[in-house]
């Protein structure tokens, strides 16, 4: 047996803080309730939440068994698969096992990095013309507008089509709203009962559902756009041969936007609030952009010799994970971890952001320095204490093309302007994300 099954331990539950107490906090402000109380516990605690305890991981190693190695033990707990599925329906996002696997082997295919290659210049167009709406020399906000440029991003790339309508942006973010809320307060009517909320909800997921659905019609009557969602009508499940059903399919259309647009945002957000409060990175980052791309789109081949680009991402990603906690798991059979008795039935959280900036493992941990990236201070760490896109088999399909969307859109932000933003100025919430909710940013042509 390994160390997680050794040194027996009894933890308490946050030094006898109730669950009326901390659930005000967790419903303001869950990270800075999660981050007071590792302060006050260490690296492995349970804290109360009115209806269970949940075990909250700070730990590299602990992070690797659950995410990792131990893995099948780990499966998505019903607190929080149970409300996505009452507003979206079955998706990978929400299903685990036999219902969960042929789901990922169908959608693999789609993302990997070969293929993802060939999207980047559907990428860069809707990168150029979202630029083309921003104010020039005049602080603005900038999460929204880079919320514009997510949608736009995978719209391109999903459907060929940038998602910019009103009702359409509405419905998704209005399908997330709704998800978040259910997952923090897990109270909710049937959806046979004609509630307001779920009338609305009605009318969303009909919304999103008709018009992926006349994109799908369009494609089967041969106009095929060479875009991912070509690619999920064409794809089948390697094992069984089987393509997707035409309503799986657009259940896990609508998950890639929604799972592939938020995090997007928040990422290239605080990247370029870091690019702009940081004048020395950005000089040294464009100097790389300007030498490795000499004035051309951005494409795969420029972006990977650009290094500190990669470096600037990844560090941007370590101090703001858009999934800034672990996605609920629920132990299926008795554990240890850290010598912790972990009874089956119990919901586990992995505290990403709290290892991005555990002192333990990061010199400075508040500070931006993509040096920490260089190859060599990399292979000083130890698995689990980095992993923006989790671990596992559970790891975020997606990652291929969110690269890609992210060098690409700084890349071509930093060919075309100079970048200043006050340092200090970013603010943020978590959520199902964590969500950028100030930060000012001025563009000034080159």
């Amino acid at each position: 047996m390994d160390a997680f099954n050794t040194t027996p331990s009894t933890l308490p539950t946050d030094r006898g803080r109730t669950s009326l107490r901390n659930l005000p906090a967790l419903a303001l402000d869950p990270l800075a309730c999660i981050r007071a109380a590792w302060r006050r516990q260490g690296d492995l605690f349970w804290l109360d939440c009115l209806l269970t305890k949940v075990l909250v991981v700070v730990e590299p190693g602990a992070a690797d068994h659950v995410l990792r190695t131990n893995q099948r033990n780990y499966q998505r707990s019903p607190l929080f698969s149970r409300p996505l599925r009452s507003v979206t329906g079955p998706t990978m996002f929400n299903t685990d096992g036999d219902e969960w696997l042929p789901r990922r082997r169908t959608v693999q295919p789609a993302f990997s990095r070969a293929l993802v290659r060939t999207l980047a210049p559907k990428v860069v167009a809707a990168v150029d013309r979202q630029l083309a709406e921003l104010p020039t020399e005049v602080e603005f906000e900038s999460a929204p507008a880079m919320a514009r440029m997510a949608m736009a991003m995978i719209g391109s790339t999903m459907f060929d089509a940038e998602l910019t309508d009103d009702d359409l942006v509405e419905a998704f973010a209005h399908s997330r709203a709704v998800s978040e809320r259910r997952v923090n307060v897990p109270v909710w009517l049937p959806s046979a009962v004609p509630s307001p909320e779920n009338r609305r909800l009605a009318r969303t997921r009909a919304l999103i559902e008709g018009r992926i659905g006349a994109m799908i019609d369009r494609r089967a009557a041969g106009q095929e756009r060479d875009d991912l969602l070509d690619r999920l009508m064409a794809a089948k499940d390697p094992e069984t041969g089987c393509p997707f059903a035409r309503a799986t399919l657009i259940a896990e259309a609508a998950l890639l936007v929604n799972a592939g647009h938020d995090t997007t945002a928040a990422a290239l957000t605080c990247a370029l609030h870091y690019i702009g409060s940081e004048p020395q990175w950005q000089a040294r980052l464009r100097d790389e952009i300007d030498r490795e791309l000499g004035g051309e789109a951005p494409s795969p081949e420029p972006l990977a010799r650009c290094t500190l680009l990669r470096q600037v991402m990844r560090e941007t990603l370590r101090l703001h994970p858009p999934a800034w906690v672990s996605v609920h798991r629920q132990a299926v059979a008795d554990d240890r971890i850290l010598g912790e008795h972990v009874p089956a039935g119990t919901t586990v959280l992995v505290a990403t952001s709290l290892l991005h900036r555990h002192p333990r493992y990061w010199d400075r941990p508040n500070a931006f320095d993509p040096e920490r990236f260089a190859p060599e201070r990399e292979a000083e760490r130890p698995r689990g204490v980095y992993f923006p896109f989790g671990m596992g088999r559970r790891r975020c399909i997606g990652e291929p093309l969110a690269w890609l969307e992210l060098e690409a859109a700084v890349a071509r932000v930093l060919q075309r302007y100079e970048l200043e933003a006050p340092r200090g100025g970013l603010r943020e919430k978590a959520g199902f994300t964590l969500e950028p909710t100030r930060a000012p940013l001025t563009l000034r042509p080159r």
